[in-house]
């Protein structure tokens, strides 16, 4: 998804940002409600969290131009690397506290010629860092209680359906009611109502399948997309800075419609 009236410098400070390991991360629980809320967590980053961090840390959203939002991820063309800078250094301290348990890759890219060129760069800064692995922080001590079912520890903020939770659970919990409107909201195209939403998307699993009846969960991905990607990237380096950028959002902002209408359909 992109911003409707993108505001493009014609210098600045490239941002991108994605979140690691996501389909860990969503699976990483087998309740069919963590799993949803992981969901809506995840998808909420370059959305809700992303604009609210852009008015407030930056005093208004228009010091950071969104060229693609994606899920988890997201492109920012800053005016300024003050602006810039400061982004970069909250940012996953922002993801950690959103979503415990989720780790985000970030890196920082001037543009000093054509900013096809700087998402380039950035993309293979990216493919880099996703092979490092992060230690969780704060680390627990040995003698702190721990949830049965994670194994993580148990945080006395957090709490879902067994009581108390840790915090990675507990998140995923309380996302899990504003997650399952969203998704369904976007494939229907309209406000849905909450006797709807349990009608149509329950989050129990004891309300889709018996004991004579299967569960099956279907990851779809787009298969050598990130291939389309770069081939447009080096393509659309050939243009006009301000042409290409448009060009760019223009596709992104085609293969979540597209996405979205073929999850209608099915």
């Amino acid at each position: 998804m992109t911003d409707q009236t993108p505001n493009y410098p014609d210098r600045g400070w490239l941002v991108v940002f994605a979140a690691q390991g996501i389909q860990n991360y969503i699976l990483r629980s087998d309740r069919l409600r963590e799993i949803v809320g992981a969901s809506e967590l995840v998808e909420s980053l370059p959305h809700e969290l992303l604009d609210s961090t852009r008015r407030g840390l930056l005093g208004s959203a228009d010091h950071a131009s969104v060229l693609s939002r994606s899920a988890g991820g997201a492109r920012l063309l800053f005016s300024t690397e003050a602006h810039a800078l400061e982004f970069a250094r909250v940012w996953p301290l922002l993801v950690s506290r959103h979503a415990p348990g989720l780790t985000v890759s970030l890196a920082l890219v001037e543009v000093t010629t054509h900013p096809l060129l700087a998402i380039s760069e950035a993309e293979k800064r990216m493919f880099r860092l996703r092979a490092f692995s992060y230690a969780e922080l704060p680390e627990a001590g040995p003698f702190v209680a721990r949830h049965p079912r994670s194994g993580r520890p148990i945080s006395n903020d957090w709490k879902n359906k067994e009581g108390a939770a840790d915090a990675e659970s507990g998140r995923k919990y309380d996302s899990s009611e504003t997650g399952r409107a969203r998704l369904l909201e976007k494939i229907l195209d309209r406000h849905v109502d909450k006797r709807e939403l349990n009608q149509e998307w329950p989050l129990d699993v004891e309300q889709i399948a018996t004991d004579t009846q299967g569960l099956a969960l279907f990851h779809a991905d787009g298969n050598g997309l990130g291939g389309t990607v770069i081939g447009l990237i080096n393509r659309l380096a050939e243009s006009p800075a301000s042409d290409a950028l448009r060009d760019y959002t223009d596709f992104c902002a085609a293969v979540e419609k597209v996405t979205v209408g073929a999850l209608a359909v099915a």
